[in-house]
């Protein structure tokens, strides 16, 4: 996932796209093992957990003091009452991912703290950041390397995300994930495949921004032109890097088994949502209850289901091109010949997003 304008980190010293900074993850390390007022406070200074807590704020909102609650209570026998940050949909997200997706792995953590060391001694072993941005190259229309900060961390919800130019591979969240069922724990393969799906996400920002500089939106269309962008860059990333374009391996996993086991509905949401929001009946908080199903991996999913597609009916070159331009998504996949019956109109008025400044008025 990918925030833009986040000025923090610039204290790293590490160079860009090479070394890896584990300054977050060494001091969790010690926190698990000596949970002190110093020690948390070392954990909170950390450039990686600014980095946790932004990725939060991607999609919910929480503040710095929230997670400072949350690790203070690792040892306690339940997650701590949290109010939301404030009355968005947002902010009671944000509360509900701290209580029972980020407490319950710090609780866990404290008693497999052997464990969270030897894997991260394992990843200290990899030469993440030149294979990462191969893979990421090999899936991006634009061949110059993204320019990336790579970091290891402890204690987010996400397994891996992009902030900016600064990417993290969370190495207790994914254990936490294995240990509850919610999938494996990465191969150092694997694991190399995340800091790419990130580094993708990176490198194509990089080009939708270029891109959005020459548009014009109201702000109709420009969340319409974002929710097209989170399918691309999701889809893309998921699908042709961490699914080796696929389908099957990815409906085997249970991060995406729910939404990918009935793809018309999946799609069908995806198509209602952009369509109630081009007509002006989606706004503030009511769209981001819409969204509500979709912030875990329904993104990934959708986007995947829609790649899929196109390149298995149009091939590479029609899949660069809409990552050259994601308003080309749905007219792309129905010329591949997907399954689903996009609205013909909603097909059209995608692909001119930003040229009139205008969204479909009400029927």
């Amino acid at each position: 996932m990918r925030v833009i304008a986040l000025a923090l980190l610039v204290a790293c010293t590490h160079a860009h796209g090479r070394g890896v900074d584990y300054a977050q993850a060494d001091a969790m390390l010690d926190f698990l093992e000596t949970p002190r007022a110093a020690q948390l406070e070392a954990v909170m200074a950390a450039p990686g957990t600014a980095l946790i807590v932004a990725q939060q704020n991607v999609s919910r909102r929480i503040t710095a003091a929230q997670y400072r609650t949350v690790l203070a209570a690792i040892g306690a026998d339940r997650a701590p009452a949290l109010a939301p940050a404030d009355d968005s949909e947002r902010a009671k997200r944000g509360v509900a991912g701290l209580r029972d997706d980020v407490w319950p792995a710090l609780h866990w953590a404290a008693a497999n703290r052997a464990l969270l060391a030897a894997r991260l001694a394992d990843v200290r072993t990899l030469d993440a950041g030149a294979a990462a941005t191969r893979l990421a190259l090999a899936w991006l229309p634009d061949p110059t390397p993204p320019a990336v900060r790579l970091h290891v961390v402890m204690g987010g919800r996400a397994g891996a995300a992009a902030i900016d130019h600064d990417i993290y591979f969370d190495v207790l969240a994914m254990s936490f994930k294995a240990s509850a069922g919610a999938g494996t724990y990465p191969s150092p393969p694997e694991i190399v495949e995340f800091f790419a799906h990130e580094t993708h996400h990176v490198g194509l920002g990089a080009i939708v921004d270029r891109q959005r500089a020459q548009l014009r939106f109201d702000d109709v269309e420009r969340r319409a032109y974002d929710l097209l962008v989170m399918l691309v860059s999701e889809g893309s990333a998921t699908y042709f890097i961490n699914a080796h374009h696929d389908l099957a391996r990815m409906r085997d996993d249970p991060q995406y088994r729910e939404h990918l086991a009935d793809p018309e509905r999946l799609l069908a949401t995806i198509e209602h949502l952009l369509g109630e929001l081009l007509a002006h009946r989606l706004d503030g908080d009511a769209y981001e209850q819409a969204l509500t199903p979709l912030v875990a991996s329904g993104f990934h999913s959708a986007g995947a289901l829609l790649f899929d597609a196109i390149y298995r009916g149009s091939g590479r070159a029609a899949v660069l091109d809409v990552l050259r331009d994601p308003r080309q998504l749905l007219s792309a996949y129905v010329a591949a010949g997907g399954p689903h019956a996009f609205d013909r109109g909603l097909v059209a008025r995608s692909v001119v997003l930003g040229v009139s400044g205008t969204g479909i008025a009400d029927p």
